[in-house]
């Protein structure tokens, strides 16, 4: 990976770039509706198994999705977390900050490919967090795909399966965010050490 011209303006114009679309992030209902978000498995008797899932409806996660994707996916999104690891590797940052964006990218890919909290096996492997994340993102949610919508209509029809991966999904859309919030906090400290102000 490269950036276009090593130096310092630019290196300011892509941190801040950054820092500038997730701020917004934040603002999405999508945050204001995890509050109390999770699952509930009731079984009655005659009755069966009955799930309900709460958390963000459907809009406001194909929104927070929308976003949130740019930061991770592979193409050319100038916003992509990967296209700043040029800047960390230069001479205008500091060890520390280095190793501090160093250490997000790889908590990042740790989390990415350990299994679901709920150690779910599906066809006697485990689902990792990328998975699921891949599986309702391009399955339903943006930018479908023929292979992911099958595995996630197979998914829908199972129950409680399809509401304990759909928090799962949630919880990974959060964890992602509590990244980008790390990689935000660090493009500050270098901001500020080249003498931007942050807003």
């Amino acid at each position: 990976m490269k950036v276009r011209r090593m130096d310092k303006e630019t290196i300011i114009q892509q941190l801040t770039e950054f820092n500038r679309f997730a701020s917004e992030l934040f603002t999405l209902s999508f945050n204001q509706k995890l509050e109390g978000s999770g699952v509930t498995i009731t079984y009655e008797k005659g009755k069966g198994v009955k799930t309900e899932f709460r958390g963000p409806d459907d809009e406001a996660i194909k929104a927070y999705v929308n976003d949130i994707r740019r930061f991770f996916q592979k193409g050319d999104d100038a916003l992509r977390m990967y296209k700043l690891i040029p800047i960390y590797q230069s001479g205008f940052v500091e060890q520390f900050d280095k190793d501090a964006f160093n250490n997000v990218v790889s908590e990042y890919e740790k989390y990415n490919n350990s299994p679901l909290e709920m150690n779910i096996k599906i066809n006697d492997k485990l689902v990792t967090h990328k998975e699921c994340f891949d599986v309702f993102l391009y399955g339903r949610y943006s930018h479908r795909s023929k292979v992911m919508k099958e595995i996630h209509d197979k998914w829908e029809k199972i129950e409680p399966l399809y509401a304990i991966m759909k928090n799962e999904f949630i919880c990974t859309l959060n964890k992602y965010l509590f990244f980008i919030d790390n990689i935000t906090c660090t493009n500050n400290q270098v901001l500020e050490k080249m003498g931007v102000q942050n807003e």
